[in-house]
């Protein structure tokens, strides 16, 4: 297996490697530098984005999930005090101790006070706010026409004794409770269907950050790893390509064999420079090699003649 892949893997890797350095050809080496630094830090900074996004939306969600339960509990508080107040009326007219009706008034207040709650609560949901008034409406009515109209009628005796009148109105009134007890379920109900739609919501917040952190965080991390990398091995392809004609040089290699990098950053300046001065070697080279065959041969003509002389010379004395 690695023999087929590798093979095919290593030209690529070097064709990247050369396309880098072709890229970035043109780039000083501080600019090379900074779009390096730059590369690998805005993937991470777009993913910070993201997450805080992320994150925020699921605060939100949140939120909204906190406020749904603070709205369930203020609901559950109103018909609490509705409960309280009917129940201590009752009790008083039963008993027709005063004592009991102490509550009364508690409850009341309470009930305004949970009311004004609610109301705050579900300003932002029309149509909440259109029950809750309609509830109120039903409170107000039952309290006015059946408890405070009971209590009235057990004042009008002497305040202990049994007043089957004002007894008979609250056991009328409790229609009128149940309607109120209905309505209330069904603002509960509305609401427990947007808790139930909000914490699904939540939850997909949720999972979508922790995806995001998970999985974002280690690809963007490994995208400006590799873009970093191939960045930074174009500039050393480039360098390394010089080094290798520098190398040439040192053993006396000034041949055009070697591929130096073209652009218009350090590096190719560097290198035009290196094929100026090996052109300027070759060129002494070649001179010096003219020069040196020009005084050989001059000095193999002044041999050849001076041996000729040297033969003349022998053959005059031969001839004497």
């Amino acid at each position: 297996m690695q023999a087929r892949v590798f093979p095919i893997f290593v030209p690529r890797w070097h064709a990247m490697h050369r396309f880098a350095a072709r890229v970035g050809a043109n780039w000083s080496m501080r600019a090379k530098l900074l779009v390096n630094a730059m590369v690998a830090l805005l993937p991470m900074l777009c993913m910070l984005v993201a997450i805080f996004n992320s994150a925020q939306d699921s605060y939100q969600q949140e939120q909204q999930v906190s406020h749904t339960y603070q709205v369930l509990t203020a609901a559950d508080n109103l018909l609490l005090h509705l409960l309280t107040m009917q129940t201590s009326a009752r009790g008083y007219l039963l008993t027709g101790e005063q004592q009991i009706l102490a509550p009364y008034d508690q409850a009341l207040h309470d009930y305004r006070r949970s009311l004004q709650e609610l109301k705050s609560l579900v300003s932002d949901n029309p149509v909440q706010s259109e029950r809750l008034i309609r509830i109120h409406q039903a409170a107000q009515d039952w309290r006015v026409q059946v408890i405070e109209r009971a209590l009235q009628i057990q004042a009008q005796t002497d305040g202990r004794t049994r007043s089957e009148e004002a007894i008979a109105v609250i056991a009328g009134g409790a229609n009128r409770f149940n309607t109120i007890r209905a309505q209330l379920e069904a603002f509960q109900h509305h609401e427990r269907d947007l808790l139930a739609e909000r914490t699904a919501r939540s939850q997909q917040a949720v999972a979508a950050l922790q995806r995001m952190v998970l999985w974002g965080v280690p690809v963007a991390a490994s995208f400006s790893l590799v873009v970093a990398l191939l960045i930074a091995s174009g500039t050393a392809w480039r360098v390394e390509q010089v080094a290798r004609a520098a190398a040439r040089m040192e053993v006396d290699q000034f041949d055009d064999s070697v591929e130096l990098p073209a652009g218009d950053d350090e590096v190719g300046r560097m290198a035009r420079a290196f094929q100026r001065m090996a052109a300027t070697i070759r060129e002494q080279i070649v001179a010096r090699q003219i020069t040196e065959e020009a005084h050989a041969e001059l000095l193999l003509n002044l041999v050849a003649r001076a041996e000729e002389a040297l033969a003349q010379l022998q053959n005059c004395g031969n001839g004497t």
